[in-house]
């Protein structure tokens, strides 16, 4: 028989979460409560290794900032996020966490652990994503900061955003068709971030500017060009290679455009 790893590590993690909770010390509180905290220092966390996701979290770094104008924002990204935002002008610190380097080394987390509590977070956000992340919440709660604020457990199975959170946030209807950007900001809109801008930002360092620059003066000069990535981190959501290399011999033959092909370390196969 065959065992779903993921599954079972999820079930201890609520097991787990379960077993911690009276130590969490959760009391709730309202959203319109927020307003009077004097919040300098904010942590947002989104440690999920889907990298188009956190790019469309744009627009609630923009919210954010607006919200919270006298905040120092800190955000908590996986490694393979962190980097494209390093450079975002809506964020003053990236925290790196290495899950699976924790589980290897218990030190190494509590390390990390207590780097976050240094930093006395006066809120904690956890941004929601299509799942509830326990691991989220526990770091939350782990950072020691005042209020504690994530979308409610409830539509997931269980209660436990109610013992870990302060402020418990609405989850966007699933039935109703919403922009991930969109998605993102329904929730937080009850502590009152919102942003109209959508669009997404990525800034690259001056290294990586010139480097595209050289790429593209080497190998393409002056031809106009397109940039495909024909690859995903799960597999039921990539498009069939094939059928990328038909749209880039087309927009080859009838439009005149080169084609650059980029990938991620996930992408070989591809």
């Amino acid at each position: 028989m065959r065992v779903n790893t993921r599954k079972l590590e999820k079930r201890g993690k609520i097991a787990l979460a379960r077993l911690l909770a009276p130590f969490a010390g959760a009391r709730p509180v309202p959203a319109s409560a927020i307003d009077q905290l004097d919040v300098r220092r904010l942590l947002l966390i989104r440690q999920h290794n889907q990298m188009g996701d956190m790019l469309l979290a744009g627009p609630v770094f923009r919210g954010l900032r607006r919200r919270f104008p006298g905040a120092r924002i800190s955000l908590l990204a996986a490694p393979i996020n962190t980097d494209v935002m390093l450079n975002n002008p809506w964020v003053d610190e990236v925290f790196v966490y290495a899950k699976k380097a924790g589980h290897r080394n218990p030190f190494a987390l509590a390390g990390f652990v207590r780097e976050l509590r240094r930093r006395q977070f006066d809120v904690a956000i956890v941004l929601g994503s299509v799942s509830f992340s326990v691991t989220s919440m526990l770091l939350a709660a782990a950072s020691g900061a005042r209020v504690r604020i994530g979308v409610t457990s409830a539509p997931f199975g269980h209660d436990l955003s109610s013992r870990y959170y302060n402020v418990e946030l609405p989850v966007a209807p699933e039935n109703e068709p919403m922009h991930e950007s969109e998605r993102n900001l329904f929730s937080l809109r009850a502590i009152g971030v919102d942003e109209t801008d959508l669009s997404p930002l990525l800034v690259p360092t001056a290294a990586e500017e010139a480097s595209a620059a050289a790429f593209v003066g080497e190998r393409l000069g002056d031809s106009p060009f397109v940039v495909i990535h024909p690859g995903a981190g799960k597999r039921r959501n990539i498009w069939p290679p094939e059928r990328f290399a038909a749209v880039a011999t087309r927009l080859g033959e009838t439009r005149g455009l080169g084609v650059v092909a980029v990938s991620g370390p996930v992408d070989a196969p591809v």
